[in-house]
């Protein structure tokens, strides 16, 4: 019984190591100055490998990002 239990820990503790979590890097139309500086911003984030995701996602700009908020 106490192993099942200690298996059963260790395979939730191995889950939260596993888990990843997701950002949005939001900036202005895909045309601008400010969209491909996301792009950059999330494939160094991703490339760092910490555990978090990032992508970058054209928006309306920065009265769109602050009410995405």
């Amino acid at each position: 019984m106490r192993l099942k239990d200690a298996l059963l820990a260790g395979i939730a503790f191995l889950g939260l190591s596993l888990a990843q979590e997701f950002i949005t890097i939001g900036s202005g139309s895909t045309t601008g100055v400010y969209f491909p500086v996301a792009t950059g911003m999330a494939k160094l984030v991703n490339d760092a490998g910490v555990g978090l995701r990032a992508n970058a996602r054209s928006t309306g700009g920065s009265v769109a990002n602050i009410n995405a908020i």
